[in-house]
């Protein structure tokens, strides 16, 4: 009866009411449904209580030492001579396609960037194993709690900062944990994807898997955190997969590494806050120790943390019956020989080779083949670069000597220059340096004056009375107090009249008899304040780790008349303020603001700013390019005795091609935007904006240019940074 009349009732009612009937139980069934799983099982307040807690965890732990065991199994594919172009790359025994390793090492760790490892004892089958350098190492090491997980790579997707590049999901949850997965939301060689456990009672992360890509490696890891006290937030025992791939060559390779905590230390400090000292020298620093070292199976078996499979123990045996028959057969020792000396003269031509010399210390030459020796800039074209530098440190003293050869093939010419310097004080950061070297072709005074008078697009091309430039320059630099610096020294230019047959129809000789030669004799002063510098010591050095203030920068310069044969009056004054600030996430900023000018001149002289010149011989893109002018023709630094400048440059990991690109753009490192304006006499203003990324192999940048408000030009600079960074 009652149900008889339920449904008599609901023919009575208006659709309208019906369907506000059906709604109202829809919703009531949904509330009561989501009444029946926690809020907390959301991903993404999961999340936000993770990075609320991460904060804390990051500097949890402020100091400890641990034994770390590790376990390197490693299968060569293919290999070719070009593999010789990867720095640090462990040495390989003709024929043998298989390597197994183990070490055991120390590590004291003190926070917030202090790494110092000690290699107690190692034995393997690789060559060499002394000097194989093991940059896996720091993924063992790794602090997940950081904003980068590695120093300066890895954006950790435990860290709220980091949010907005990753999606998050739940896969799981089971009792108090929950299987949470991560992916980018952009391909970049600083973001991971993966998978981790979450306790949800204590709000920490037990183990995680994450797979990415590091230039032409490709890497899968798990990683077990600590299960006690300090330990938790700390990891216990990782494990990882690797692949590397480069032009034909081929490694695969397997590492098992585990901690054992000795000491373990909370105490939570601000350093750039509470600290009254910007000596840093205590908490930063990184070291790899190998004095200790001992090549000993019995200690490494004694101290084994994973048992060895049959196939690791199949490649000791190998390597056991090798070295057997390697000592019963001349002949063989010395075919290896030979080979040995035939790989190093080949890997000579293409990899950069160090040399440690009793006498001369350290000797490190820059390879002659190698991609990465090669430049090109719309305003110069192609530039090519051989380096050789020289560093030896005594006791109280460091000696440095660093010549350098360029080549340029669009005007030709041939480029020299040789640096030294000598760190005798520590105390006062006491350098004498010198420098001996020719520039870029200059024109004179008489030249410049007679620009007043000419239409700017012609400099562009102009030729008249060049000359070749050679310089030295002896100078003393003391640090008075942390951050002020003063430089006293002296400059002597000799100035040699090129062929006079390059010489512009519109602009004759202006005098009947021009000197061949021109010789300045010229002291000089230079005042460099940082105010609040932090730094570590590195040995004698010191090291700047960052500046909260900009730099103030003024340089000084007077020609005298009468010495070392000088003829030419002057004096070039140069004030310049500048400042790079990074900040986390990869993201920097920096500004250069200068402004030079020349006064009281006599006779002929020459302008050769210090801060606005054309760098002929330019050492890296990356160093030079935020503060220079990319698409300016070097004969404008010296048409003017008087400029204003500035430069922009911002960077991030990800701006415009990085997002455009999606999943292709995993080699995408870093985007840069420039910004830089000139004024002077003929460019006022003068204006290039420049767009820039960086990938592992190269940096590319794309310039455009405004002249007076008009339009001038396009071009781009170029430059391999393969295995540099």
């Amino acid at each position: 009866m009652r149900q008889n009349l339920s449904l008599l009732n609901m023919k009575k009612m208006s659709y309208k009411q019906i369907l506000t009937f059906i709604c109202t139980l829809l919703i009531s069934t949904n509330l009561a449904h989501a009444a029946t799983i926690p809020i907390k099982h959301n991903a993404d307040s999961l999340m936000r209580t993770l990075w609320k807690y991460s904060e804390h965890y990051e500097n949890k732990v402020q100091h400890y030492e641990s034994r770390v065991y590790m376990k390197r199994h490693i299968w060569k594919k293919k290999k070719n001579v070009l593999m010789e172009l990867v720095p640090q790359m462990m040495s390989f025994e003709k024929g043998t396609n298989e390597y197994l390793t183990e070490s055991i090492s120390e590590v004291n760790y003190t926070a917030p960037y202090n790494y110092d490892r000690h290699v107690l004892a190692a034995y393997g089958t690789v060559p060499n194993l002394k000097d194989a350098s093991d940059l896996i190492m720091d993924y063992f090491t790794m602090n997940i709690y950081s904003p980068e997980m590695i120093k300066d790579h890895l954006l950790s997707p435990f860290v709220y900062d980091n949010a907005k590049y990753y999606y998050y999901n739940i896969h799981s949850i089971e009792g108090d944990e929950a299987i949470i997965t991560f992916i980018p939301q952009y391909m970049n060689t600083q973001l991971v994807k993966g998978r981790f456990v979450l306790d949800m009672t204590n709000h920490l992360v037990k183990n995680v898997d994450m797979e990415g890509s590091y230039e032409f490696i490709e890497f899968n890891m798990h990683m077990e955190m600590g299960r006690e006290g300090l330990a938790v937030y700390l990891p216990s025992e990782s494990e990882l997969f690797f692949k590397f791939k480069f032009m034909g060559n081929s490694l695969e390779g397997h590492y098992m590494a585990a901690h054992e905590y000795t000491t373990l230390d909370e105490e939570y400090k601000n350093y750039y806050s509470t600290r009254k000292s910007h000596d840093l020298t205590d908490q930063y620093a990184l070291s790899l120790d190998t004095t200790k070292f001992q090549f000993d199976s019995l200690l490494v078996a004694k101290n084994r943390f994973f048992p060895l499979q049959p196939d690791e123990n199949l490649v000791y045996i190998n390597y056991a019956n090798r070295n057997k028959e390697s000592r019963l057969s001349n002949t063989a020792l010395s075919d290896t020989t030979n080979s040995i000396n035939w790989g190093n003269l080949g890997k000579s031509m293409v990899a950069s080779s160090t040399i440690n010399a009793p006498i001369f210390g350290k000797i490190k030459a820059s390879p002659f083949l190698a991609p990465m020796l090669f430049n090109y800039s719309k305003s110069r074209g192609f530039d090519w670069l051989q380096e050789l530098t020289m560093n030896k440190d005594f006791k109280h003293t460091a000696l440095m000597i660093a010549p350098m050869i360029g080549y340029n093939f669009t005007y030709h010419e041939f480029d020299w220059r040789v640096r030294a310097s000598l760190d005798y004080w520590k105390a006062m950061q006491a350098k004498l340096s010198l420098e001996a070297g020719n520039g870029y072709r200059i024109f004179s005074s008489e030249i410049a004056d007679m620009l007043d008078k000419t239409d700017a697009k012609k400099i562009d091309n102009l030729e008249v009375n060049y000359f070749n430039d050679i310089h030295v320059k002896l100078n003393q630099k003391l640090e008075l107090l942390n951050g002020l610096e003063i430089t006293l020294g002296f400059a002597w230019y000799r100035r040699h009249l090129t062929d006079r047959k390059d010489v512009d129809e519109d602009y004759p000789v202006p005098y009947e008899n021009p000197k061949e030669t021109y010789t300045t004799f010229a002291p000089r002063v230079r005042v460099d304040l940082t105010p609040g510098k932090y730094y570590y010591w590195n040995g004698n050095k010191k090291v700047t780790v960052m500046t909260p203030a900009p730099t103030i920068s003024f340089d000084w310069e007077k020609g005298i008349n009468g010495v070392l044969g000088s003829k030419g009056k002057y004096e070039r004054l140069e004030v310049e303020i500048s400042h790079e600030r990074e900040y986390r996430l990869k993201d920097r900023f920096s500004y250069r603001i200068g402004y030079g000018k020349y006064k009281k001149q006599e006779n002929i002289y020459f302008i050769d700013f210090n801060n606005f010149s054309h760098n002929h011989l330019p050492e890296g893109w990356s160093e030079e390019i935020g503060g220079s002018f990319s698409l300016l023709n070097y004969r404008w630094y010296s048409s003017a005795n008087e400029y204003l400048r500035g430069h922009l440059t911002y960077e991030k990991t990800s701006l415009l091609l990085a997002r455009a690109l999606g999943k292709t753009s995993h080699s995408i490192k870093a985007e840069r935007l420039y910004l830089s304006a000139l004024a002077m006499k003929h460019l006022n203003p003068y204006i290039e904006f420049g767009y820039g990324f960086a990938t592992h192999i190269f940096d590319c940048g794309i310039f455009t240019s405004l002249r007076n408000g008009k339009f001038n030009t396009v071009g781009a600079k170029f430059s391999f940074v393969l295995f540099k960074r």
